[in-house]
C-alpha cells in the first residue's frame, strides 16, 4: 500500500475475525476505529502519522487478544506542481513548462545541455499518468533537490493526472495535477509572476525599426523598491510593440478570444502561439501602445485569455514616460 504524505484520512482494512472493539494500530498507537463488518474496518490515519515519508506498520487487535499480523503503508512526500511562469496554482497546459517542488526531487543539481530534453537527469525522472490511465516520462529543464522543471507532454489528456517522482528508480514523491487546455502564464523578470515582464519593445520610427529592453528594473530611492526601467512612446508617429513571453496559451481558440489591457486601455493583440526555437515558450505580441498612455507611469498589464486571467493574484507591470 502507498499513499502521498498529505491530510489526513479514512483507511479501510478488509480482514477476517474484526469484533466489537477493535482498534487499528499505527505503529503500535490506536487510532479512532470503526467496525463496518467482521471482514471490513475504518480508521482515522492523522496528517502527523505521514508528515514524513517512510513506512508505517498496520496491525488490528481485538479486545483481550494479540495484534494481528503487521502490513506496511508506505507515505511518500507531496510534490506540488505549478506553472513556471507565474507560480500560480490551477490548472496546468499540456506542452507547458511546470515548476515541481517537494522536500526531496533530485541528489543535486544539474541543468539539460542538448535537445530533444532528457528525460532523466542524476537519476531524476517525472512520470505523469493522465486521466486516459497513459503514463509517460517527461522531458526535462533542470533537477535539484527542492525542485524539478519539466515539460508537461504536449499528448497529455485532460482531466486529473497523477505525478510520480522517481531517483534511481525508487519513488520519492507523489502528487495530483488538474490537466486543462490553458494555463496562460507570463514570465517576468524576476522570475516570481510579479514586477516587469519577460518581453522586448519594438520600436518603429520613418520606417525603421529598433528592439528595446523592457524587464530592466531600476531601484527607485525614495519609494525603496525595484521599479521596471521606463519606456518611452517617443514622438508622435513612434509606434511601439511589446513582445511579451509566457507558458500555457498556446492553444487559445483565436485572436479573438484575447484581451490585454495596459491600466485600463486596451492595447490590439497581434500573435498568440508558440515562440520559435524554445521548447515549451509561449510567445504574445501586443500593439501598438496606444498614446493615451503617455505619462502613465507604472502601470499594470493584464492579459485574459479564454476567459482566464494570466498570472492570477500577481502584477505584471510596465513604467511608461
Amino acid at each position: 500500500m502507498s499513499s502521498p504524505a498529505a491530510a489526513a484520512f479514512n483507511l479501510t482494512v478488509n480482514g477476517v475475525g474484526f469484533f466489537t472493539g477493535v482498534t487499528l494500530r499505527v505503529n503500535g498507537n490506536s487510532r479512532p476505529t470503526t467496525l463496518v463488518s467482521a471482514t471490513r474496518l475504518t480508521a482515522a490515519i492523522t496528517a502527523e502519522d505521514i508528515a514524513a515519508a517512510g513506512t508505517l506498520q498496520i496491525t488490528v487487535i481485538n479486545a483481550g487478544s494479540s495484534p494481528s499480523n503487521s502490513l506496511s503503508l508506505r507515505t511518500y512526500d507531496r510534490v506540488t506542481s505549478v506553472t513556471s511562469s507565474s507560480y500560480s496554482a490551477g490548472d496546468l497546459a499540456p506542452d507547458s513548462i511546470l515548476s515541481a517542488f517537494a522536500r526531496t526531487l533530485a541528489t543535486g543539481v544539474e541543468i539539460a545541455a542538448s535537445l530533444p530534453l532528457p528525460t532523466r537527469l542524476l537519476g531524476t525522472r517525472v512520470v505523469v499518468k493522465d486521466s486516459a490511465g497513459v503514463e509517460r516520462e517527461q522531458s526535462l529543464f533542470f533537477v535539484a533537490p527542492q525542485q524539478v522543471n519539466y515539460l508537461l507532454h504536449p499528448q497529455t489528456a485532460l482531466g486529473p493526472a497523477t505525478v510520480t517522482v522517481y531517483i534511481n528508480n525508487d519513488i520519492v514523491s507523489l502528487g495530483e495535477i488538474n490537466v486543462a487546455r490553458l494555463s496562460p502564464g507570463l514570465f517576468t523578470q524576476n522570475a516570481t509572476g510579479d514586477g516587469a515582464p519577460a518581453a522586448y519593445g519594438l520600436r518603429l520610427k520613418g520606417g525603421a525599426s529598433t528592439l528595446e529592453p523592457v524587464t530592466v528594473v531600476n531601484y527607485d530611492q525614495a519609494a525603496k523598491t525595484w521599479v521596471p526601467a521606463v519606456i518611452d512612446l517617443g514622438a508622435d508617429n513612434d509606434q511601439v510593440f511589446l513582445v511579451v513571453f509566457g507558458s500555457g496559451f498556446r492553444r487559445v481558440s483565436g485572436l479573438s478570444a484575447i484581451t490585454a489591457k495596459i491600466g485600463n486601455v486596451t492595447i490590439p493583440v497581434l500573435f498568440a502561439g508558440a515562440a520559435p526555437d524554445f521548447v515549451g515558450l509561449d510567445q504574445l505580441n501586443l500593439g501598438p501602445i496606444p498614446r493615451s498612455l503617455v505619462g502613465s507611469g507604472l502601470v499594470n498589464l493584464t492579459v485574459t485569455i479564454d476567459g482566464k486571467v494570466a498570472n492570477t493574484g500577481k502584477s505584471i507591470q510596465l513604467n511608461i514616460k
